[in-house]
Formats: C-alpha cells, structure tokens, sequence
C-alpha cells in the first residue's frame, strides 16, 4: 500500500474528507498523489487492517468534498493546475466520465439533488445534474 499517496500528498496535506461506505475507505489528495480505495477489516497490530483495493492518480481532489451516488464517486481531478470533474466507478477505480474545466472545480450535494459547481473567474458557480454518464 502506498499511504502517503492514499491518505495524503508528499506534503501531509489534505484537504478533501475521505469517504466511508460498505467498510470500505476513499481518500484523495492533489499536489501530485491521487487517491485510492482501501478494505478495511478486523486484524493486524492496530486492532483493523487496510487492504489496498486500488490506487489512481485519475481523483487527485484538492479542495471541496467528493460525492459517492449510485456506485460512482464523483470529484475534481487536477490539484493546483486546473483540472476535470470526474465519475469514477467506487468499486474499482474505472473512469466513467473525465469532463475538463477552466480552472479548479469542487463538487457538493444539494438537498437529494446532485449538482456540480465549478467556479468561474468571475466568482460565478456553474450547477448541473451529475450523472454517471457524461451528457
């Protein structure tokens, strides 16, 4: 496993809230590290162990929080430079869709609605429906 770039840039910073589901562990950070999906059991030294599902450098979500909805965990990818809204699949990291932005995007739930917004240079905020496909 690899626990710096899983749960945490080369720099000790990050700054998204990973993301618990079916016993299961998402963290993501940007500044060049990525994220990854771990299995977490009863076990090891510590009382619980973590077993590496994947590791991608495809959700390197730097600030705003990642959204996890019908299977498919939703982010911005791209750290400092910019970046994309992504859909991965939660189960084993497969990119479902890769959608590039002007410059740093977040994402966040409404009500049980799912929007993403994207900041603008004018301070503005986009918001559409997310989907599992891109439309």
């Amino acid at each position: 496993m690899k626990p710096n770039a899983v749960f945490g840039a080369p720099s000790g910073i990050t700054c998204s809230t990973p993301l618990l589901h079916d016993g299961q562990v998402f963290a993501a950070s940007a500044y060049n590290a990525g994220g990854g999906l771990v299995k977490l059991a009863k076990g090891g030294d510590t009382g619980v162990k973590a077993e590496e599902m994947y590791f991608t450098k495809k959700m390197e979500n730097h600030h705003g929080s990642m959204i996890l909805h019908d299977g498919c965990l939703y982010g911005a990818n791209g750290g400092n430079n910019g970046g994309n809204l992504i859909c991965l699949d939660f189960k084993t990291g497969k990119v479902n869709w890769d959608a590039p932005t002007s410059q740093n995007a977040s994402i966040t739930q409404e009500f049980q609605a799912y929007y993403h917004f994207t900041p603008t240079l004018q301070g503005e905020r986009i918001a559409a429906r997310i989907s599992k496909e891109l439309r």
